[in-house]
């Protein structure tokens, strides 16, 4: 419909994020997971709540859905950009994170492998962050 409707839709899913943060901070990670899911299916596009879903995966020692929601969360960050990583860094700088966190259930899961060739690419990209925030001041 109009742009009231548009307004109102983007307001409850900011509710529902919100709402999601805070229960993933009050350590109510199924319910976190609830919202988190419910708004991934309404904006499929935002790496954002897979990364969320993918904590919240983490946290209930689900480690192989935490795995693939936070590689959902890096491949829909990359893809907004055509994998191009100074754009994808350019317009989201936390999806860096998002190789830390990887790394972290992978060593978890005593995949050491996985947990180095994740804390190379958080190293790499975090020194790109750091070049780029350089030559911006």
């Amino acid at each position: 419909g109009n742009k009231t409707d548009l307004r109102y839709y983007y307001t409850e899913i900011d509710c529902y994020d919100s709402l999601a943060h805070q229960e993933l901070k009050n350590k109510n990670y199924e319910d976190a997971l609830k919202h988190l899911l419910f708004v991934s299916e309404k904006l499929p596009d935002f790496s954002d709540f897979y990364y969320g879903i993918g904590v919240a995966y983490f946290y209930l020692k689900n480690y192989d859905k935490a795995i693939e929601y936070i590689n959902k969360a890096i491949d829909k960050a990359k893809s907004i950009t055509v994998n191009n990583i100074a754009t994808a860094i350019e317009i989201n700088k936390d999806f860096v994170i998002y190789y830390d966190n990887l790394g972290a259930v992978y060593e978890t899961i005593g995949n050491e492998e996985g947990a180095k060739k994740c804390s190379d690419k958080y190293k790499e990209y975090s020194a790109k962050v750091e070049e780029m925030e350089k030559e911006e001041a």
